[in-house]
């Protein structure tokens, strides 16, 4: 499975390995979305260092944050850590996280570190 999904307490995180498209990313959004603890949520680690091919388009990055908004009224403060140390996966990231306008707080980080860090998991 290209991204997998992992729960804990009040966290999803999602982790990208091989090829990753947008329907991947968007139908794992669509199992996190569904899932009864989103609304328990208080943090997303999104960690695509594993990530070999990235092939996620500009539209599918405004449906993923579209996604997001609609998820945001059910849950309205949730901050979302992108780990994304390649290049092109990072600037594609932070599209993405230029088309949030939901209450979430998405940042893009090149090092899982770095992202932890923002989230005071350290």
């Amino acid at each position: 499975m290209p991204i997998e999904l992992k729960w804990s307490d009040k966290s999803v995180e999602f982790i990208g390995s091989g090829i990753v498209t947008g329907a991947d990313c968007i139908d794992a959004n669509r199992q996190v979305v569904s899932d009864p603890r989103l609304t328990q949520l208080t943090y997303q680690i999104v960690d695509l260092s594993r990530v070999e091919k990235f092939d996620v388009s500009v539209v599918e990055t405004q449906i993923l944050s579209e996604m997001d908004q609609l998820a945001a009224e059910m849950v309205a403060s949730v901050r979302v850590a992108m780990v994304c140390p390649e290049k092109l996966i990072y600037g594609m990231s932070k599209i993405y996280a230029g088309h949030n306008s939901s209450s979430w707080q998405i940042s893009v980080f090149q090092t899982r570190s770095e992202a932890e860090t923002w989230l005071k998991l350290v």
